[in-house]
């Protein structure tokens, strides 16, 4: 079968993220290590790429949580700070985007919060899609089979017509087992 839809994630294949997070907590007397320690958590992240929470409440708690912990760093500058970076655009993969057959829908498969729009747009990299399938608008999150068929209808896909991208062996793999 022929190939129409392409679900491509977002975090690790098409943004990139620098590593300026060790020297913002230098910075606000964090240890280095604890924002994302505690942003990735899944206690904290699931909720927010659920949609369970906005993306403003998920660095509030994240804030909060840092500040329990290490009381005599500066918490909530930190979290700022942190949250003003969008990442950076991976050249090669939206270089090979670029060349995919204009018959070919793109589709952004990701667990996303719900700042993600906006970073498209500051990015620069929306236009590159025919949809957005955000974990925190569909209300399931990857490797969650509902995730899957939620991108495909959105699509207007199936499975066989399908290649699904993404860098974590976990969601290639439930991808997979759908047929995709």
């Amino acid at each position: 079968m022929q190939i129409k839809t392409i679900l491509v994630d977002l975090d690790g294949v098409l943004r990139l993220w620098p590593g300026e997070t060790c020297s913002i907590e230098d910075e606000h007397l964090l240890p280095r290590g604890a924002i994302e320690q505690k942003a990735f958590s899944p206690a904290i992240l699931v909720p927010v790429i659920r949609g369970s929470v906005s993306d403003d409440q998920w660095r509030e708690q994240i804030a909060n949580e840092l500040q329990k912990n290490y009381p005599n760093c500066h918490a909530f500058a930190a979290v700022q700070h942190w949250s003003k970076s969008v990442g950076s655009v991976n050249p090669k993969a939206i270089e090979a985007l670029s060349k995919i057959d204009s018959d070919v829908k793109v589709v952004l498969a990701t667990n996303a919060t719900s700042r993600l729009r906006a970073d498209l747009a500051a990015l620069g990299i929306h236009e590159f899609f025919h949809d957005i399938a955000n974990s925190s608008e569909l209300g399931y999150v990857k490797p969650e089979p509902e995730f899957y068929r939620a991108a495909l209808k959105l699509a207007g896909s199936i499975p066989e017509e399908t290649l699904f991208i993404d860098d974590t062996l976990e969601n290639v793999d439930a991808a997979a087992s759908l047929g995709m």
